[in-house]
């Protein structure tokens, strides 16, 4: 979605309060991700991954509105899309998707790397053991502290302790924030736009905090 919004506003179709608005709204997982792979796959409950879906996503709604600037809109002077002839077109849109797919699963493979050697010399220890101060559960722990860099290996230790409380509002939260690996992805587009990225990153952290209380809820109610 942040490539897409950054591609708009790079081609003066959407100004930047509306592309950092955006940023804010649309920045969430994917319902095929929440309920294929998160609930169908990893916890084998698709119930609950659609249940987290619809928290991530209130929550980015909510977050958007709560970001919203009420600066005057830019002036925008080009308002349509540029023509181009079928052949250009085809070969543009295949060589974003490729070089896209291919940054997002780069970033994603060195976070992953990058976390499991900050593991293996025990870089992730001190901040494991506050988390399990807290919730008192080492899945929980483990899924907090490895989500800050990559949401995946989070989750997976995370469907250790599907049972607890904490499971669904940390999964929530987990999705919400996408760790470090999903923001350096948006801003990686964002930069190139030249949107503002402080403010996108103080609304996926507080979407991950919404996210979070939004899912306490749920399992209350």
């Amino acid at each position: 979605s942040t490539k897409i919004i950054a591609d708009l506003c790079d081609n003066n179709i959407m100004d930047r309060c509306e592309a950092e608005r955006t940023c804010c709204i649309a920045s969430n997982p994917s319902p095929a991700f929440c309920i294929l792979t998160l609930g169908g796959i990893i916890f084998g409950d698709r119930l609950f991954g659609a249940k987290v879906y619809l928290v991530c996503a209130l929550s980015s709604i909510l977050v958007g509105l709560i970001f919203t600037r009420k600066n005057k809109r830019e002036n925008i002077i080009n308002n349509g899309f540029n023509i181009k002839r079928t052949s250009g077109v085809i070969y543009d849109s295949a060589f974003s998707a490729f070089t896209t797919a291919l940054l997002v699963g780069t970033l994603i493979t060195l976070f992953c790397v990058f976390t499991d050697i900050l593991a293996l010399f025990g870089f992730l220890t001190p901040l494991e053991s506050i988390f399990t101060r807290i919730f008192h559960d080492q899945n929980l722990a483990k899924s907090l502290t490895y989500s800050i860099f990559e949401s995946s290996n989070g989750l997976k230790f995370l469907s250790g302790s599907k049972n607890s409380f904490f499971c669904f509002p940390i999964a929530c939260a987990v999705l919400g924030l996408g760790g470090l690996s999903v923001i350096m992805q948006s801003v990686t587009f964002l930069k190139k736009a030249k949107i503002k990225t402080a403010r996108f990153i103080f609304s996926k952290i507080f979407c991950a905090v919404l996210c979070f209380c939004l899912g306490v809820l749920v399992n209350l109610f």
